[in-house]
């Protein structure tokens, strides 16, 4: 999941995805299904979530990805992958960036040397 920026995404409605449908101290429900999207596609869809529907014959209840227009709330938080490191000129730019001086508290430069590594 980690090696190609997959999140789960978890559902508003309800906790349990799966059911053995005993009656009693003898039912079962766990979170079994999933459902894994691409962080690109978060920020493409601000209110993306997931929902449980009904079930009717089989033991699992169906899920459904909600994908809602985009809505925006501000910069996007910097989340580092992996597969990035494999592009050289991004090594490039964040060494550049990391290594330049900047004036201020901790807080202050942590945030600038973000800032500018998300500039285009």
């Amino acid at each position: 999941m980690y090696d190609h920026d997959l999140v789960d995404v978890a559902p508003k409605n309800h906790r349990f995805t799966w059911n053995n449908r005993k009656l009693g101290k003898d039912n079962i429900m766990e979170w079994l299904d999933r459902i894994l999207v691409n962080v690109s596609l978060l920020s493409s869809y601000s209110n993306a979530y997931a929902a449980i529907l009904p079930y009717s014959t089989s033991d699992h209840y169906p899920k459904t990805l909600v994908l809602e227009a985009h809505c925006p709330l501000g910069p996007i938080p910097f989340k580092y992958s992996p597969l990035r490191s494999s592009i050289p000129i991004v090594d490039q730019i964040v060494k550049f960036t990391w290594i330049q001086h900047i004036e201020g508290s901790s807080r202050y430069i942590w945030e600038n040397k973000l800032k500018r590594t998300k500039a285009p």
